[in-house]
């Protein structure tokens, strides 16, 4: 898994503004592969969570993603069960990996059901971007949605993260935090994209990714001197 240090939610919106000026950029868009076109995308729609004036309301940006999550984990039941009866019991190989694909996800995804979507929206919250992140990270999860074609299913339930991330608010009705961690997620994606398929572009490379790294290199060198600071305090106080 790629590792990648979150940036301050300032910064994070920085970077933001900056992809979606690429993303206006039709000619630009249609230089990247498609994967990384769409991640791009992404992680635009993402970045406008982080504005502190918009929003849905809680309770259907939360009905809603709990339609679509059902809806994946039905899908992947009746795969499974469908392709099981007792007159046809032998199946030919595509049709028998498509049903192992499906049995693979459903067990490791809801192998406890779907309870996760009745709990309270934090908590629910986490359950759903741990789904995602299995289905975008884990090898096993990976392969299996390659072999039922469901990238489209992960790309949907993904969207909703945004707008149940922002709904997630603390007690003083903060939700940024939550809209951060669903943009560094989908950051995230539009890096392991670019190095999948435009590692050998160093000009491309830059031109998505140099203002994150701009950005980081800054907020290390904040972080640095920071430290220099409490260290000359304590210092100080020792002295």
């Amino acid at each position: 898994m790629l590792e990648l240090q979150r940036l301050t939610i300032g910064r994070q919106r920085r970077v933001g503004q900056a992809l979606a000026d690429l993303a206006k950029d039709a000619k630009f868009m249609k230089g990247l592969a498609p994967d990384a076109r769409d991640a791009l995308t992404a992680a635009v729609e993402a970045a406008g969570a982080l504005d502190t004036g918009a929003g849905l309301s809680p309770l259907l940006v939360d009905t809603s993603a709990d339609v679509v999550f059902s809806a994946f984990e039905s899908w992947l039941d009746a795969t499974k069960r469908g392709m099981t009866d007792k007159v046809v019991t032998t199946l030919p190989p595509a049709i028998a990996a498509k049903k192992a694909a499906a049995s693979t996800l459903h067990a490791t995804l809801f192998g406890k059901g779907t309870g996760f979507l009745r709990l309270d929206m934090p908590l629910q919250y986490k359950a759903m971007r741990d789904v995602v992140t299995a289905l975008r990270d884990d090898a096993t999860c990976t392969a299996a949605v390659k072999e039922l074609g469901a990238g489209f299913w992960v790309d949907h339930m993904a969207a909703h993260l945004v707008p149940y991330g922002h709904a997630v608010k603390t007690q003083d009705g903060r939700d940024l935090e939550a809209a951060g961690g669903a943009f560094h997620d989908a950051l995230r994606q539009v890096v392991l994209k670019m190095l999948n398929h435009h590692d050998d572009d160093a000009a491309l490379k830059t031109a998505v990714l140099g203002s994150y790294e701009r950005e980081l290199a800054t907020q290390r060198e904040d972080e640095r001197q920071a430290r220099k600071r409490r260290k000359k305090a304590k210092d100080e106080r020792v002295a």
